[in-house]
C-alpha cells in the first residue's frame, strides 16, 4: 500500500497488528472525541474490535470506497496521534468524497492537522484524481473550521441536522475545496 509523508508526519495505511497501538490512542482520547462523533459502546473500545477496524480500512482502500490513514509523527512512527480519512468516495461524473479527522488531544491544536489535511488533499487530487472533496463540522468546532479554511476549504452552508453526534442530530457546516486542475 502506500503512505503520504509531509514535512512533519506520515499518513499511513496500517494492517491487523496496529490494533494495539489504535485502541491505545482511542482509549487515551475517548472523552475528548465524544463530543465530536457518533456514540461508541463499550464493545468499540476492545482489541478485537480495532482488529476488526483495521481489516475493514484495509478492505476499502484496497476497493477504492474509502482510504483511511493513521498519523504518526515522523520521528515516532510508532505512535499513533490521528486519523485522517477519504470516504463515500464517489467515481464517475461526481469525482468527490468525504473528509473526516481526529487528532489526539496531546496533539492538538499545533499546526499538525493542517499539515495532514494539506497532505491528503494533494494525494485525493494527484494520486485519485477527485474533482471535490466535501467536510462538515459542527458550528461549534472553531478549531476545525480554521484548520479547513487554512487549507482553502470554502463554506458552503449549513445542514440541519447533518449528523447523529454523540446521540443528538445536530446541524453542520458543509465545506467543499476543488480541484482547480480537474476542469
Amino acid at each position: 500500500m502506500y503512505s503520504i509523508k509531509t514535512p512533519h508526519l506520515l499518513l499511513h495505511l496500517p494492517n491487523s497488528d496496529w490494533a494495539e497501538r489504535l485502541l491505545e490512542y482511542e482509549l487515551e482520547n475517548r472523552t475528548f472525541f465524544e463530543p465530536f462523533r457518533a456514540k461508541r459502546d463499550d464493545s468499540f473500545f476492545t482489541l478485537d474490535h480495532q482488529k476488526e477496524r483495521l481489516v475493514k480500512a484495509l478492505k476499502n482502500a484496497i476497493e477504492g470506497s474509502e482510504n483511511r490513514f493513521w498519523i504518526t509523527p515522523l520521528d515516532a512512527p510508532d505512535i499513533i496521534i490521528g486519523d485522517i480519512g477519504l470516504s463515500n468516495i464517489v467515481r464517475g461524473c461526481f469525482l468527490s468524497c468525504h473528509l473526516g479527522y481526529k487528532m489526539d488531544q496531546a496533539h492538538n491544536g499545533k499546526g499538525l492537522m493542517t499539515e495532514a489535511i494539506a497532505g491528503i488533499v494533494d494525494f485525493a487530487f494527484k494520486k485519485l484524481q477527485l474533482h471535490r472533496i466535501e467536510a462538515n463540522i459542527l458550528p461549534s468546532n472553531i478549531a476545525s473550521k480554521r484548520v479547513l479554511e487554512k487549507n482553502g476549504f470554502e463554506k458552503e452552508g449549513l445542514a440541519r441536522r447533518y449528523l447523529k453526534i454523540n446521540g443528538i442530530w445536530e446541524d453542520h457546516f458543509h465545506y467543499v475545496i476543488l480541484n482547480d486542475a480537474s476542469e
